[in-house]
């Protein structure tokens, strides 16, 4: 009787898969790629303060490493990609490692940020947030001044459009002395108040006025919002 035998095929190996090292061939790892996400968690600074994130990468072949910046809904920027140029942000990519550093950190770096892995296997990502804290944005105008008598007035405006990551506290509304040109605080008003607006008393009839309002949270006061012009009391 004959002895029947089934002839496998040789696997087909690409010469790119195999490395060589010592005169032995031995063949490459093929790993998706995946990222240690331990560290990834969300971050909390002040502006002009320094985070970064350091992300262990597992993969093979060594894996290409990139971080994107989120959209921001403060300036509207829409989402990019991180690239060496970045005045703020400095990139670090070794072979099972990447690192992102921020320093000197402004509100508009407040978003959130993808890291990536990617390799002939596969990707990973993952996005992490970054909280910046800081002063809010002057309030939104215009400033309007309404009911003007000889004594008063009635100023009206809208809160920032940022407010600094944390609640305004008060406003503060300033008048500028038509006698000594130097700008004289003249109440507050809340911060959680709607509509926001101030009534004025205390006006000399004849005399013009020009006025301010900043608003104030934790972190600080904001820049003013300045009346377009003087009114005068009457």
């Amino acid at each position: 009787a004959s002895l029947l035998v089934n002839k496998a095929e040789a696997p087909v190996v690409d010469a790119g898969d195999q490395d060589a090292n010592d005169g032995k061939v031995r063949a490459k790892a093929k790993v998706k790629p995946r990222l240690v996400r331990d560290n990834l968690r969300i971050a909390t600074i002040k502006v002009g303060g320094t985070h970064s994130w350091s992300v262990d990468v597992i993969g093979e072949p060594i894996t290409d490493k990139t971080w994107t910046q989120g959209a921001s809904y403060i300036t509207k920027a829409k989402e990019a990609l991180i690239t060496e140029e970045h005045e703020r942000i400095k990139l670090t990519h070794i072979d099972y490692n990447t690192i992102f550093e921020i320093k000197d950190a402004l509100r508009k770096d407040n978003c959130k940020y993808k890291v990536r892995a990617e390799n002939c296997n596969g990707f990973d990502e993952e996005w992490v947030e970054l909280v910046v804290l800081g002063r809010p944005a002057r309030p939104e105008g215009p400033l309007e001044v309404s009911n003007i008598t000889a004594n008063g007035c009635k100023l009206r405006w809208k809160a920032p459009l940022d407010d600094g990551g944390m609640p305004i506290l008060e406003y503060n509304i300033e008048l500028l002395c038509p006698k000594t040109k130097k700008w004289i605080k003249k109440g507050k008003c809340a911060g959680d108040k709607f509509p926001l607006f101030f009534d004025v008393d205390g006006l000399e009839e004849g005399q013009e006025y020009l006025f301010r309002v900043s608003a104030v949270n934790e972190e600080g006061e904001s820049e003013p919002l300045e009346g377009d012009k003087p009114i005068k009391a009457k």
